[in-house]
């Protein structure tokens, strides 16, 4: 189905990530990866469900050398994350934070590794305001000001940017790993 049109209809997001899903639950890495490139060369727009996916994936197959170059790609094409995403993004790329830490835990976590490493200080205080930021969109409600398409493209954006500050954060990797 995910090869062409079904009586006469393209597949959309919604096809490809089910396929994706059904991949990862059974543990069919390559197989997501593949569904993923397909999706890119249909032109199909990915979504935060699929880059959960594709993260796991990524991180099963390539380990974080992986999950490191599917998030610069992330970032430099302007993909549509979620929190979700960012969170699995977090756990995989800077191991000090789990997935199970509340908010607050984590952004705890972040100061701590921000003041046992002075050279990194920097970057681990600016991926905590994004995570801060990135959280007060999230939990944004409409107004007769501020439309849902203006939220989604706000959120949007600022768990784009907590993921281009993960990639601050991150020390280059060996491909071994």
């Amino acid at each position: 189905m995910l090869t062409g049109k079904f009586n006469g209809v393209k597949p959309g997001a919604a096809c490809y990530n089910s396929s994706i899903l059904a991949y990862v639950r059974a543990g069919r890495w390559q197989d997501v990866l593949s569904t993923y490139e397909k999706m890119k060369e249909s032109e199909v727009e990915a979504d935060p469900t699929t880059f959960n996916g594709v993260l796991l994936a990524s991180f099963q197959v390539g380990g974080r050398s992986r999950v490191q170059a599917l998030v610069h790609e992330l970032v430099a094409s302007g993909a549509k994350v979620g929190e979700e995403s960012c969170e699995l993004a977090l756990e995989i790329l800077i191991p000090e934070l789990e997935l199970n830490d509340t908010t607050g835990d984590r952004r705890m976590k972040i100061r701590t590794l921000a003041e046992s490493e002075p050279s990194m200080t920097h970057f681990y205080l600016n991926l905590n305001r994004a995570l801060r930021t990135a959280e007060l969109e999230q939990s944004r409600k409409t107004t007769n000001i501020i439309s849902a398409q203006d939220i989604a493209k706000r959120r949007d954006t600022a768990w784009r940017n907590v993921l281009r500050h993960i990639v601050d954060c991150v020390k280059p990797v060996d491909q071994a790993d």
